[in-house]
């Protein structure tokens, strides 16, 4: 006997687009707001705390309640795609939307153009994370790394120029240069 379609189990499909969150948060009470192919919104407790996005990112992306609170968040980790394939991995400019977040201390830009980084240097950033990220204008980009007031750690994967982190180590503004490994050993993110 065949079982009517309202008897059946309901199912999930998977497809290629997969997006990778570090679950670690969970052990300090952390909790997934709301997931979607395009963004990822956590929490710690009852308090909105992360972003996970592309440029392509507006509030309609999301539930109207955690829309009201996702400008609360601390953490911003702002990629191309979610995407593994690499072709996807294009360079964007720092989208403007991005200084609506008046409270994030950490942000990650990864495969961003650092051309108009000089535009959200009044976010109270404490951490400012590169990754894969294109420099066309060094003196442009230490210029805006000059403006954050509140910057402790600046901190690059291997791609970033070397000469940019001498020249930044110079200025001394107190600000802890740091890879992205030695970032994460220390347990900072």
């Amino acid at each position: 006997m065949k079982k009517s379609r309202q008897e059946e189990i309901p199912r999930t499909i998977l497809k290629y687009n997969t997006v990778n969150v570090d679950a670690g948060f969970l052990e300090r009470g952390g909790k997934i707001l709301f997931l979607n192919p395009a963004c990822v919104v956590t929490a710690i407790g009852d308090v909105t705390d992360s972003l996970c996005t592309t440029p392509e990112f507006t509030l309609t992306l999301l539930p109207s309640d955690i829309a009201e609170s996702v400008h609360e968040v601390k953490k911003i980790l702002l990629q191309a795609t979610f995407s593994a394939d690499a072709k996807l991995k294009k360079n964007y400019p720092i989208p403007e939307w991005l200084r609506d977040f008046k409270k994030v201390e950490h942000l990650k830009l990864a495969n961003a153009d650092l051309d108009n980084l000089c535009e959200i240097t009044d976010l109270p950033l404490q951490h400012l994370i590169f990754e894969d990220v294109r420099v066309n204008d060094a003196d442009n980009l230490i210029a805006a790394i000059k403006q954050f007031k509140q910057l402790n750690y600046v901190v690059y994967s291997k791609s970033f120029p070397a000469y940019v982190v001498d020249a930044i180590s110079k200025l001394n503004l107190g600000i802890t240069l740091l890879t992205i490994g030695e970032y994460i050993d220390k347990g900072l993110w």
